[in-house]
């Protein structure tokens, strides 16, 4: 099973497998990096508003949910969607 992470701008996703650290910076998005790029999820997610004081949240979300894959031979895509983290199979 693969894992990518959806950015927000709707047609860009990062593979999970890559990524080594998830930052919550300044209460203004949730960094994701990788051995090589650094990149700033940005509020809003997905045009929904997430308070600046839940941005640590999301990214203890991000975390949580990647961490909690399934055993499933399926694309997974983990996503912002009213301000929570979810995940849709492909």
């Amino acid at each position: 099973m693969r894992t990518y992470i959806e950015t927000g701008r709707g047609d860009e996703f990062l593979n999970a497998d890559m990524i080594v650290k998830i930052q919550a910076v300044q209460n203004q998005h949730v960094a994701i990096w990788t051995d090589t790029t650094r990149l700033g999820i940005g509020i809003p997610f997905h045009a929904d508003r997430v308070p600046p004081h839940q941005v640590q949240q999301i990214a203890l979300d991000l975390l949580r949910e990647i961490g909690n894959a399934p055993e499933q031979q399926a694309t997974r895509v983990v996503t912002f969607l009213e301000g929570t983290v979810t995940s849709r199979y492909l």
